[in-house]
């Protein structure tokens, strides 16, 4: 969403990202619609999107091309890198994408079917690995299993939505594990679980707000005060199921934190298949 309130719709298997204004009767392609093609006028199967603040640069993870593309306006766009395969210049299936406005467009992807996430730094000829190890999933910590979005905090934590996993971990840059915030107890119907999550967002209070696709449902976890021990915050995470028959609650354990430019939620848009849309308010 855009600072006035916008929606940017990522229309998969139309091949396009649509704007619609807010509370609008009909949507405008802004990138794509071109049929499917590897062309850079067009996008297939894409699955994640950022959107600048202020240029409104749309960057697309352009799932089923294995690419990132960058669309500028509706008639100019063009390929920033990526080729299918798992060499540290190509990408299987990139699903999610985000751009650290704050350090010069270092993108990070999230590389679904090499189970890691990649770091570009912009002019580079490839990317590095940070998080999961190429072409190897797993359950450890070290390990992902087809992460399918990923965000970054000012503090370098990255929060990976892995999939596989049905489950969120936090992993600062530079180590070579992460650690569990959400989830991870395996797929179920529980409050502490998930099963094959497609989309993550935060709130400004650092809420987490999971789509919990095939358990048909929108997850929030609300952290509560943090409580002061030798040094270290600690704080909680409540979860609640929101947008469902029934609301639970359960509480896990993890450190507070706050994402890059975020402003707070307003109401919950859901898109038939995988995609969450959150609509924010200034």
């Amino acid at each position: 969403m855009d600072l006035e309130n916008n929606l940017y719709i990522v229309d998969s298997t139309n091949h396009r990202v649509v704007k619609w204004t807010l509370f609008g009767s009909t949507g405008v392609v802004v990138a794509g619609g071109n049929l499917s093609g590897n062309a850079s006028n067009q996008l297939y199967e894409p699955q994640g999107m950022y959107l600048e603040k202020d240029s409104l640069t749309i960057w697309i993870a352009d799932t089923s091309n294995h690419r990132i593309v960058k669309w500028i306006s509706p008639t100019d766009s063009s390929i920033v890198c990526g080729s299918e395969g798992a060499a540290n210049d190509q990408f299987d299936t990139p699903t999610g994408i985000f751009i650290d406005e704050n350090n010069e467009n270092t993108m990070y992807i999230a590389d679904s079917f090499n189970h890691r996430i990649q770091r570009w730094i912009q002019g580079a000829v490839s990317g590095t690995t940070v998080a999961g190890v190429t072409g190897v999933d797993g359950t450890d910590f070290d390990h992902l299993s087809f992460p399918n979005k990923v965000l970054v905090d000012e503090d370098e934590n990255m929060f990976i939505l892995d999939s596989g996993n049905d489950r969120v971990l936090r992993w600062k840059i530079g180590e070579t594990s992460g650690e569990v915030i959400a989830g991870g107890q395996g797929s179920g119907i529980d409050e502490n679980q998930m099963f094959l999550p497609q989309s993550i967002r935060f709130g400004i209070n650092g809420s987490i707000y999971v789509a919990d696709t095939y358990n048909n449902r929108i997850q929030k976890f609300d952290p509560l005060p943090c409580r002061k021990l030798i040094l270290i915050d600690i704080c909680l995470f409540q979860s609640n199921i929101i947008l469902a028959t029934t609301t639970t609650s359960t509480t896990i354990t993890t450190t507070s934190t706050t994402s890059n430019g975020l402003i707070n939620i307003g109401s919950i848009f859901i898109v038939q298949n995988i995609f969450l849309i959150l609509l924010f308010s200034q």
